[in-house]
C-alpha cells in the first residue's frame, strides 16, 4: 500500500517530535516505515512546507521544548531528513523554488531562532552556548556545516542568495548564537579564494556595529580568515 503524503501540520509534528529519533533507529520496521512516510514526499511539496515553516515559525516558539528544537534543527538542515540535500539535487525543483527556500532562512532566524536561543533571548549574549552540540544553541551553530544549506553557496545561480542570507543574520538578529551560526558559514566560504572578498566584506560590516562582546569579534575575525571549526 502506498504511503501517504503527510499533511503540514503532520510534517512539522513528526519533524519535531519523532524524526530524529526515527533516524537513529532506523533499523527497526516501524521507525524507518514512519520515516519513509515523512521524508520520501514530492519534492515540490517538501519546498513548500519549508517555506511555510520557516516563513511564519511564530506559533512554533512556545509550541516545543529546546531539546525538541534542537531535535528537530539537527533533523531538518542535517542528513536525518536530508531536506536541503535533497532540494540541492532535485532536478525537478526550480531555481526560483530553491530561491525561496533560501530566502525562507531569514525569517526562520529572526523570527524563530533569535527568539528561542541564548536561554530563549534572555541572555542574547551569552558567551559560548553554542559549543555545545547536543543543545539547541549548539545545533543552530552547527547549520551551515551540516552539508545542505551550504552546498547551495557552491553553485553560481544561489551565492548571491546564500550571502543575501548570512548577511540579513548578521544585520537583523540580536543574539550571540544567531551571529555565530552566520559568521561559522562565512567562515568556511572564505576558505574558497572565490568568496574570499564577499565573506570579508559582510563580516567587516558586521564588526562596526557598536558593542560588540570580545568572545563575538575574536570570533568574527577568525571567520574573517577561514579559521572556524
Amino acid at each position: 500500500m502506498p504511503f501517504i503524503t503527510p499533511t503540514f501540520d503532520e510534517w512539522v509534528e513528526y519533524c519535531f517530535t519523532l524524526g530524529a529519533s526515527d533516524f537513529k533507529n532506523c533499523h527497526e520496521t516501524e521507525a524507518l516505515d514512519r520515516s519513509i512516510r515523512y521524508t520520501e514526499f514530492p519534492i515540490d511539496t517538501l519546498a513548500a512546507y519549508l517555506v511555510r515553516l520557516f516563513s511564519q515559525p511564530e506559533d512554533l516558539v512556545n509550541k516545543y521544548s529546546d531539546d525538541q528544537f534542537a531535535e528537530a534543527v539537527w533533523f531538518l538542515f542535517g542528513e536525518g531528513g536530508g531536506c536541503w540535500q535533497l532540494l540541492y539535487h532535485s532536478k525537478e525543483l526550480s531555481v526560483a523554488s530553491k530561491h525561496n527556500c533560501l530566502r525562507s532562512l531569514i525569517p526562520c532566524y529572526t523570527q524563530l531562532f533569535d527568539k528561542i536561543c541564548c536561554n530563549r533571548g534572555k541572555d542574547p549574549h551569552a558567551d559560548r552556548a553554542w559549543t555545545s552540540a547536543a543543545e539547541l544553541d549548539g545545533a543552530v551553530y552547527m547549520i551551515w556545516d551540516m552539508s545542505g544549506v551550504d552546498l547551495f553557496a557552491g553553485k553560481a545561480e544561489y551565492r548571491d542568495t546564500v550571502f543575501a542570507v548570512l548577511d540579513a543574520i548578521l544585520t537583523q538578529c540580536r543574539t550571540s548564537t544567531c551571529w555565530i551560526s552566520a559568521l561559522h558559514g562565512l567562515g568556511h566560504l572564505q576558505l574558497d579564494l572565490e568568496h574570499e572578498e564577499r565573506v570579508r566584506t559582510i563580516i567587516d560590516k558586521f564588526l562596526k556595529r557598536p558593542k560588540l562582546p570580545d568572545f563575538i569579534r575574536e570570533y568574527a575575525l577568525a571567520a574573517r580568515e577561514g579559521a572556524v571549526q
